[in-house]
């Protein structure tokens, strides 16, 4: 086996892509997209969200900052809205320009069109490497 086939095995899941948007409370805001975020509780009372996020996007430091973001997910329809968060900088550009966005329960930006979104309090980190393993609280969702 190769390192190659791991990857071509990796490109035949069929993931959910999700857009993670946080405030940090001092007129900052970003978001990225997220490939790995999963249901972290089996419990529906109490659910939970897992994902990792990178040390190097400013989305990190928004959420570290503040204990919260909102997770939103996205459409096959919105391919240009993942293009958006996915391949610019919040530190370059405005990725909320011309979007329509809230602030969410958690005080995230939340985009109004998203198909569905939970607001999120970060629980506990987990440093790995270059990227933070986030369980977080799914605190409001719809």
């Amino acid at each position: 086996m190769t390192i190659a086939a791991a990857a071509d095995i990796f490109r035949q899941l069929d993931r959910e892509v999700w857009i993670v948007t946080a405030d940090d409370g001092a007129g900052r805001r970003g978001g990225l997209l997220c490939t790995t975020v999963v249901s972290a509780s089996i419990a529906p009372e109490c659910p939970r969200a897992l994902l990792t996020l990178s040390h190097l996007h400013q989305t990190w430091s928004l959420v570290r900052a503040s204990g919260r973001f909102a997770l939103h997910l996205v459409s096959a329809d919105q391919v240009e809205r993942a293009l958006r968060f996915g391949t610019t900088s919040s530190r370059e550009t405005d990725k909320f320009a011309g979007l329509s966005v809230v602030k969410g329960p958690s005080g995230a930006p939340r985009l109004t069109d998203a198909p569905a979104w939970i607001d999120c309090r970060v629980e506990a980190t987990l440093p790995i490497g270059d990227r933070t393993v986030v369980l977080a609280e799914a605190t409001d969702a719809e």
